[in-house]
């Protein structure tokens, strides 16, 4: 069997927390979470107002709370939606708000915010976008990792979470093979769903003899900031789910695995503080390359592949995406002879040196 073949593309059915059972936590009816969220944060879907008359009574934005049959408005109304002039996010750059204000995600409910609505406006904390091939979103879960426990029993691995309700049920595996959006859109929202923000997905949950499968049909992933990134356990885990069943092509293929050590530098990671942070002797020859070198080969498509060999490709560009997303002034060092230690890293907003390892087999 090729390579190609060995690897596959794991991206459409992606496994979060095998072993776990068909558990269900928090439950609450729509009544209590309800008067629980009146002065809290809740997730709404967003519309733009396309009606034409002075601002600010028009051409602001509608929005409807997720899952529920009505929304509380700023004046006490319940209304099935409730008119706002003003759209803001804490964390998103201005350059990235106007870039969502002005696609055409708003035609449909393909924009998600968590928040508050306010006297004029909505005061969002975190905002989600759908590609623009999903439906219009009604039923909607989100999908995160949870790295708690509930009580007497195994940790979660990836949760559920109804927005109705805020009910959540442990997943034994979730798949993506069904979904809506390109490879690499399905690649980065299931790297994603591995961090604390989750993806907003829509779909269908199913319990089996493994434990509770979600079937994911349309999902919508989180805008970052300009200046975020992953850190950590976030970093570790998402850089896990787009590497899993990944190796790196040489003469004989070895997995990728993270790696992160403590820093006090800032800027482009030198030779010296990359010896200094993993151990090289200052006697080992050391090179260093661009990320765009490594990856300008395994990462692009071309006509004469199979459909495996682009669907791999696809893998490998939404893991290079991902590192030159999450981390700063991303290098590749090498060092030793034949059996070739490669490392792609760069600086965390953390402030670590954080990344992957892996090895190159060369004679």
């Amino acid at each position: 069997m090729s390579k190609f073949a060995r690897l596959g593309f794991a991206v459409a059915a992606v496994s979060m927390a095998m072993g776990c059972g068909a558990v269900e936590l928090d439950g609450a009816d729509e009544a209590s979470v309800d008067e629980a969220r009146t002065t809290g944060e809740q997730y709404f879907s967003v519309r733009r107002d396309t009606r034409r008359c002075a601002a600010p009574l028009c051409g602001g934005y509608w929005l409807a709370r997720v899952g529920a049959s009505s929304t509380l408005c700023s004046d006490g109304r319940r209304l099935p939606e409730c008119y706002v002039p003003e759209l803001s996010v804490s964390g998103i750059s201005a350059a990235q708000l106007d870039h969502v204000r002005s696609s055409a995600h708003f035609s449909a409910r393909r924009v998600f915010v968590r928040g508050r609505i306010e006297a004029t406006r909505v005061n969002g904390t975190q905002a989600w976008v759908a590609p623009s091939t999903a439906a219009s979103m009604t039923t909607t879960l989100r999908l995160a990792y949870r790295p708690t426990c509930a009580p007497n029993q195994r940790c979660a691995g990836s949760v559920s979470e109804a927005l109705s309700n805020g009910r959540t049920t442990i997943l034994s595996s979730v798949d993506f093979a069904r979904a809506s959006g390109s490879v690499s859109e399905i690649a980065a929202a299931t790297a994603a769903a591995a961090t604390s923000i989750g993806v907003i997905t829509q779909g269908t949950l199913s319990a089996t003899s493994g434990g509770n499968v979600l079937r994911v049909s349309d999902f919508a992933a989180p805008i970052v900031g300009e200046s975020g990134g992953l850190c950590a356990a976030d970093l570790q885990r998402a850089l896990g789910t787009l590497t899993e069943g990944l190796t790196f092509p040489s003469e004989s293929d070895y997995p990728f695995e993270f790696v992160e050590r403590p820093s006090t530098g800032s800027g482009a990671i030198t030779v010296a503080a990359f010896r200094a942070a993993f151990g090289v002797a200052a006697t080992q020859a050391v090179e260093v390359r661009s990320l765009e070198q490594v990856f300008s080969w395994i990462a692009t498509e071309r006509p004469d592949m199979t459909d495996e060999e682009r669907a791999l490709a696809r893998r490998y560009a939404a893991l290079r995406d991902a590192l030159t997303a999450n981390l700063q002034d991303v290098q590749v060092f090498r060092y030793g002879t034949i059996q070739v230690q490669v490392y792609l890293v760069g600086r965390t907003r953390c402030g670590a040196i954080a990344g992957l390892k892996t090895v190159s087999i060369e004679t």
